[in-house]
Protein backbone atom coordinates (compact mmCIF):
# COMPACT_ATOMS: atom_id res chain seq x y z
CA UNK A 1 0.00 0.00 0.00
CA UNK A 2 2.79 2.47 -1.10
CA UNK A 3 2.06 5.60 -2.77
CA UNK A 4 5.45 6.45 -2.72
CA UNK A 5 6.57 3.23 -5.33
CA UNK A 6 3.71 4.37 -7.72
CA UNK A 7 4.80 8.12 -7.91
CA UNK A 8 8.41 7.25 -7.80
CA UNK A 9 8.38 4.69 -10.79
CA UNK A 10 8.24 5.27 -14.35
CA UNK A 11 4.69 4.40 -14.79
CA UNK A 12 4.36 7.60 -12.21
CA UNK A 13 4.91 9.92 -15.73
CA UNK A 14 3.12 8.06 -18.16
CA UNK A 15 3.40 11.05 -20.66
CA UNK A 16 6.98 10.27 -22.05
CA UNK A 17 5.36 7.02 -23.58
CA UNK A 18 3.52 9.11 -26.23
CA UNK A 19 6.66 10.47 -26.98
CA UNK A 20 5.80 14.05 -24.90
CA UNK A 21 7.71 15.91 -22.30
CA UNK A 22 8.02 14.16 -19.08
CA UNK A 23 4.71 15.17 -16.98
CA UNK A 24 3.65 13.18 -13.91
CA UNK A 25 0.50 11.61 -13.95
CA UNK A 26 -0.81 14.05 -10.84
CA UNK A 27 -0.39 17.12 -13.20
CA UNK A 28 -2.21 15.13 -16.13
CA UNK A 29 -5.04 14.33 -13.95
CA UNK A 30 -5.45 17.61 -11.95
CA UNK A 31 -5.69 19.61 -16.04
CA UNK A 32 -7.80 16.58 -17.03
CA UNK A 33 -10.46 17.33 -13.97
CA UNK A 34 -10.21 21.32 -14.95
CA UNK A 35 -11.39 20.36 -18.14
CA UNK A 36 -14.24 18.38 -16.99
CA UNK A 37 -14.91 21.30 -14.87
CA UNK A 38 -15.76 23.88 -17.29
CA UNK A 39 -17.34 21.51 -19.69
CA UNK A 40 -20.12 20.69 -16.55
CA UNK A 41 -20.33 24.78 -16.04
CA UNK A 42 -20.27 25.36 -19.42
CA UNK A 43 -23.31 22.08 -20.11
CA UNK A 44 -25.13 23.57 -16.95
CA UNK A 45 -24.89 27.26 -18.44
CA UNK A 46 -26.60 25.86 -21.52
CA UNK A 47 -29.43 24.28 -19.44
CA UNK A 48 -29.83 26.63 -16.75
CA UNK A 49 -32.33 29.68 -17.04
CA UNK A 50 -30.76 31.25 -13.96
CA UNK A 51 -26.90 31.00 -15.36
CA UNK A 52 -27.13 32.71 -18.85
CA UNK A 53 -24.00 34.79 -19.35
CA UNK A 54 -24.61 38.51 -19.71
CA UNK A 55 -25.38 39.78 -23.30
CA UNK A 56 -22.91 40.55 -25.62
CA UNK A 57 -20.09 39.29 -23.66
CA UNK A 58 -17.57 35.96 -25.09
CA UNK A 59 -20.02 33.39 -23.19
CA UNK A 60 -22.98 35.16 -24.54
CA UNK A 61 -21.69 34.59 -28.67
CA UNK A 62 -20.10 31.56 -28.25
CA UNK A 63 -23.61 29.64 -27.10
CA UNK A 64 -25.50 31.22 -29.36
CA UNK A 65 -23.87 30.30 -32.82
CA UNK A 66 -24.87 26.46 -32.09
CA UNK A 67 -28.81 26.08 -30.93
CA UNK A 68 -28.14 22.39 -29.65
CA UNK A 69 -24.65 22.87 -28.11
CA UNK A 70 -26.15 21.27 -24.84
CA UNK A 71 -26.10 18.03 -26.65
CA UNK A 72 -22.59 18.19 -27.90
CA UNK A 73 -21.31 19.03 -24.52
CA UNK A 74 -23.04 15.99 -23.20
CA UNK A 75 -21.84 13.59 -25.54
CA UNK A 76 -18.01 15.14 -25.10
CA UNK A 77 -18.48 14.81 -21.35
CA UNK A 78 -19.89 10.68 -22.33
CA UNK A 79 -16.68 10.81 -24.46
CA UNK A 80 -14.16 12.09 -21.63
CA UNK A 81 -15.91 9.71 -19.50
CA UNK A 82 -15.61 6.63 -21.36
CA UNK A 83 -11.73 7.44 -21.68
CA UNK A 84 -11.03 7.98 -18.06
CA UNK A 85 -12.66 4.47 -17.72
CA UNK A 86 -10.49 2.92 -19.88
CA UNK A 87 -7.31 4.54 -18.71
CA UNK A 88 -8.27 3.65 -15.14
CA UNK A 89 -8.35 0.19 -16.03
CA UNK A 90 -4.91 -0.15 -18.06
CA UNK A 91 -3.40 2.09 -14.94
CA UNK A 92 -5.22 -0.45 -11.96
CA UNK A 93 -3.72 -3.06 -14.06
CA UNK A 94 -0.14 -1.35 -14.38
CA UNK A 95 -0.70 -0.50 -10.81
CA UNK A 96 -1.44 -4.66 -9.36
CA UNK A 97 0.49 -6.95 -12.05
CA UNK A 98 3.73 -4.83 -12.71
CA UNK A 99 4.20 -2.69 -9.69
CA UNK A 100 2.46 -5.07 -7.53
CA UNK A 101 1.05 -2.29 -5.47
CA UNK A 102 -2.33 -1.38 -4.16
CA UNK A 103 -2.37 2.88 -4.00
CA UNK A 104 -5.29 3.90 -1.98
CA UNK A 105 -5.05 7.43 -3.86
CA UNK A 106 -4.97 5.77 -7.04
CA UNK A 107 -8.05 3.67 -6.23
CA UNK A 108 -9.95 6.69 -5.52
CA UNK A 109 -8.82 8.12 -8.70
CA UNK A 110 -10.49 5.19 -10.36
CA UNK A 111 -13.74 5.33 -8.58
CA UNK A 112 -13.82 8.58 -9.07
CA UNK A 113 -13.42 8.09 -12.55
CA UNK A 114 -16.66 5.56 -12.46
CA UNK A 115 -18.73 8.21 -10.74
CA UNK A 116 -18.06 10.57 -13.42
CA UNK A 117 -19.25 8.06 -15.94
CA UNK A 118 -21.75 7.22 -14.66
CA UNK A 119 -23.07 10.26 -14.26
CA UNK A 120 -22.02 11.51 -17.77
CA UNK A 121 -24.04 8.81 -19.00
CA UNK A 122 -27.12 9.51 -16.75
CA UNK A 123 -27.10 12.62 -18.14
CA UNK A 124 -26.60 11.89 -21.31
CA UNK A 125 -29.61 9.31 -21.60
CA UNK A 126 -31.97 12.06 -19.61
CA UNK A 127 -30.94 14.39 -22.36
CA UNK A 128 -31.87 11.99 -25.48
CA UNK A 129 -34.99 10.99 -23.48
CA UNK A 130 -36.06 14.05 -23.25
CA UNK A 131 -34.99 15.31 -26.94
CA UNK A 132 -37.14 12.33 -28.09
CA UNK A 133 -40.06 13.25 -25.87
CA UNK A 134 -39.73 16.51 -27.62
CA UNK A 135 -39.56 15.11 -31.30
CA UNK A 136 -42.34 12.70 -30.63
CA UNK A 137 -44.86 16.11 -29.28
CA UNK A 138 -43.68 18.20 -32.61
CA UNK A 139 -44.73 15.02 -34.42
CA UNK A 140 -48.07 14.86 -32.93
Amino acid sequence: FSCTKVFSSEFGHLTHFFGLPKYSNAAVGMSFYALIFLLLLITNMTSNKNLKPAKGTFWDTALSLQPNIRGTLLSILLLVGISSAIASCGLFTILTVFLHDLCIVCCSIYVVNFVFLFTAWSRYKKYVVHRLALGERAAE
